[in-house]
């Protein structure tokens, strides 16, 4: 029996030191980080498109934008306008974002918005997204000098040119997307909502979205009493909303455009086709690569993160997550 309390004395212990080393070693790398922004920025292509990318953020999440963004300028020489829609962003996130122009020119637009309509949209019923995110409900009528636009959540990395799905040929459609992972595992809460027979629910996180036949078709109007008139089945409602009021008329992508990590679906050549031949790693869900270690493709997030001016704060947050686990592994 004392030998048994005695190797638990031990492996605790053990454990709580790695844990404080862990942390002394962030602390003293935290304060001497190298600044791995080039001092020059690398030129656009001669000619180089305009293409228009909407995130919504708040001051939460913009170190997370942050490393989207850095994502998509090192792999494309295009010219990017940011379109961020927030409830208000800081001078000090600002700046840091504004820094990420050494590595590449960009343009960027913060639309604050205080829309009362979106006050009557229910909370995500799994605590999964901020009440932000129905910000893209909007999208029509807050840039209503863009017919088109690529709408992203930001818990996402590029891992090919943004140039591809600028290129999508959406005519025709509300929007272009990739079919959700919850098609093939059959959720229940799918079947609740009022979508045509057979149409696929997609997934909002990435978007090219036909914004001249949004309000041709007055879409902005129809989403919001939508969400009046079917607001008890709405479990995830930015997504919901959509796709009540658009199908039939979205384009479906190959699962490429939008490659979810999380894969207990699809079978073992499905998931390595796709991880070898995605064009993003989109995070879903809340498993998320700064608060949970061995995440899949968790050393792409990291790769373009340690170009952020937010790194010290997104390290931050992961050792501090660890560490609670950790915690929670020994003491329960």
């Amino acid at each position: 029996m004392w030998k048994k309390l005695l190797d638990i004395f031990k492996i605790r212990w053990v454990r709580l030191l790695a844990i404080f080393g862990t942390l002394l070693f962030l602390i003293f790398y935290l304060f001497f980080c190298p600044n791995r922004l080039p001092s020059t920025p690398a030129a656009l292509a001669p000619n180089a498109e305009d293409i228009h990318v909407a995130v919504n953020i708040n001051d939460k999440y913009a170190k997370y934008f942050s490393v989207a963004l850095i994502s998509i300028l090192q792999n494309t020489n295009e010219h990017i306008h940011f379109h961020v829609l927030t409830d208000g962003l800081s001078q000090s996130s600002l700046k840091k974002i504004e820094k990420l122009k050494k590595i590449k020119p960009f343009e960027l637009e913060v639309i604050t918005i205080d829309d009362k309509r979106i006050a009557q949209i229910p909370d995500n019923k799994y605590k999964l997204a901020h009440f932000i995110t129905n910000y893209r409900l909007l999208s029509a009528s807050l840039l209503p000098n863009l017919d088109k636009v690529i709408f992203l959540d930001v818990d996402l990395a590029f891992v090919s040119d943004i140039k591809k799905y600028w290129r999508i040929d959406v005519d025709g459609y509300y929007l272009a997307a990739v079919p959700d992972l919850a098609n093939m595992n059959k959720q229940e809460w799918i079947y609740k909502l009022p979508m045509p027979e057979k149409a696929l629910y997609f997934n909002s996180g990435v978007m090219i979205l036909n914004l001249k036949k949004w309000r041709e078709d007055n879409i902005e109007n129809k989403i919001f009493e939508n969400s009046v008139k079917y607001r008890d089945v709405l479990t995830f409602p930015d997504q919901d909303l959509l796709n009540i009021s658009l199908l039939p008329q979205v384009k479906y992508l190959d699962m490429r455009y939008n490659f979810t990590t999380e894969l207990k679906q699809m079978d073992a050549k499905t998931k390595q086709y796709l991880s070898e031949k995605a064009f993003l790693i989109h995070w879903a869900g809340s498993l998320k690569p700064w608060l949970v270690p061995g995440n899949l493709k968790a050393e792409r997030f990291w790769q373009y993160a340690e170009y952020s001016p937010f790194y010290p704060e997104i390290a931050w947050v992961y050792y501090t997550s660890v560490a609670q686990l950790l915690f929670k592994s020994i003491f329960g």
